[in-house]
């Protein structure tokens, strides 16, 4: 099975259980051995927990999966999806999410996410695919 990214967004209404659809997503995808992350994900989720325990439990749980590599050109791939995206019309996309769309292009993979604005990045980028919860 193909890797593919799922967002902190996803990982964050899992941990919380404020998803179901979330929670099936994770649990469909660790099954199949697809699930992985990058270490942008990685940043934003380690320091997530609110005790130590919590921690401990969500770097375990996210280390077990395949973590993807940075493209070699990681911020001049950035640079030009930014210009690629203000030259369709689409602002307000964060440098994170424009960080994950450069490696799931480098690793030829799917993101998938909950957050409503990668439904403006799937329509400025067809290249990248975009899979929601």
């Amino acid at each position: 099975m193909n890797n593919v990214i799922i967002d902190s967004s996803v990982w964050i209404d899992f941990f919380t259980g404020r998803s179901p659809a979330a929670a099936l997503t994770i649990d469909r995808h660790i099954s199949d051995l697809s699930a992985a992350v990058c270490g942008l994900i990685l940043s934003e989720l380690l320091p997530m927990g609110r005790t130590q325990h919590e921690r401990n439990e969500i770097e375990e749980y996210l280390r077990a999966l395949t973590c993807l590599p940075d493209p070699p050109m990681l911020w001049e791939n950035v640079i030009e999806l930014k210009k690629a995206f203000r030259l369709r019309g689409i602002s307000g996309i964060g440098i994170p999410d424009i960080i994950l769309c450069a490696v799931a292009l480098h690793n030829n993979c799917p993101i998938i996410s909950s957050d409503a604005h990668f439904e403006k990045i799937r329509h400025a980028a067809p290249e990248l695919r975009i899979l929601s919860t």
